[in-house]
């Protein structure tokens, strides 16, 4: 089980980042996916980072945990980052798993 577990509202605080109204992060276990209605985009949880699947290999987000529920994030390609955004707790827990 990952300490990540839950599911996330996205707050985007700056950066080349869109607008993140209804997106959400689902995480549960080793796995989880970012969703913005029917698109899904999956990762693997890999420490404080969250590797993106193909077909957005090179995208990783790293995650520092600020308290109050909250976790701040970098987005980032390739090592380079390009946005900051913020994980809000929506439902802490484990969700159905990932596909």
């Amino acid at each position: 089980m990952s300490s990540y577990d839950g599911i996330w509202r996205i707050r985007r605080i700056d950066g080349l980042l869109p607008p993140m109204p209804g997106m959400r992060k689902y995480i549960a276990g080793g796995r989880g996916e970012t969703r913005l209605g029917p698109l899904v985009a999956r990762f693997v949880v890999d420490g404080t980072t969250l590797r993106y699947r193909t077909p957005f290999l090179g995208f990783v987000d790293v995650l520092e945990e600020v308290g109050d529920g909250r976790i701040a994030g970098r987005a980032t390609f390739r090592g380079r980052t390009f946005g900051r955004f913020e994980l809000i707790a929506v439902s802490p827990g484990r969700p159905r798993e990932p596909e």
